[in-house]
């Protein structure tokens, strides 16, 4: 039962983050909760994370790249991540990156802890002073959470392993709200807001995420006058 229930919240964070691009990005135990029936209920969205479509690609390109042993794929995607700094010298970020693998050369893709991974890479970008981007600090930090919870249910549970047949899947194309209200109709550009003026359209928008399995809560901050967004949880 701990090993089925440590492969169903891997595969259940991994979902998210490779195919639909909204994560839950605090996966700790206090807001994982397991029904009688065996369905796993995620509470207290107050911290998720995005990744677009190009994100996701270089984390299923980074993952293949560790699969493979591919050197030069993994250099690719991390000075992509140069956030606007100049590129460092390729023969000395291809050395660190040959380095690692090597490292991991007798190590079987099921016997890789993650956390290990995201240490060697996030210290390749900092011996060359890059800095990593946010959405991927957002996401690192998730998967090392995610790691120590599998790790508590069962220590043979490898992230890595588990996201293999999840990379292999397309990933999905997740509208944004007001992709749902421009489909409805609305011209009052204030779907963003509390649905004072926008009922039709806001009750569109929220049949059309139920149908995608993900519900949409507005509420207002009365200190910035502005509106932020909270996701209620997924049931699995």
């Amino acid at each position: 039962m701990p090993t089925q229930l440590a492969a169903r919240i891997t595969d259940t964070l991994f979902t998210m983050i490779l195919q639909q691009g909204f994560f839950h990005a605090d996966p700790h135990p206090g807001n994982i909760f397991i029904g009688s029936d065996g369905r796993i209920t995620l509470i207290d969205f107050g911290l998720v994370g995005h990744l677009s479509s190009t994100r996701r690609r270089e984390i299923v390109d980074l993952i293949n790249a560790l699969t493979r042993k591919d050197q030069f794929t993994m250099q690719y995607v991390l000075s992509s991540w140069a956030q606007g700094r100049p590129c460092p010298t390729k023969n000395l970020l291809g050395a660190d990156v040959l380095e690692m693998l090597l490292n991991y050369e007798h190590t079987p893709v099921r016997d890789l802890r993650i956390s290990q991974v995201i240490n060697d890479i996030t210290q390749i970008m900092r011996n060359h002073g890059l800095t990593l981007p946010g959405d991927l600090v957002m996401l690192f930090k998730t998967l090392i959470t995610l790691e120590g919870v599998a790790k508590r249910l069962d220590g043979q549970t490898e992230l890595l392993e588990r996201a293999k047949p999840i990379v292999l899947t397309p990933s999905k194309s997740v509208p944004r709200p007001n992709t749902f209200c421009a489909k409805a109709g609305c011209t009052c550009k204030r779907c963003c807001k509390p649905p004072t003026n926008c009922r039709k359209t806001c009750s569109a928008s929220a049949a059309a995420c139920k149908k995608a399995r993900w519900g949409l809560r507005w509420t207002s901050n009365a200190s910035t006058k502005s509106a932020t967004k909270s996701t209620v949880p997924p049931t699995v």
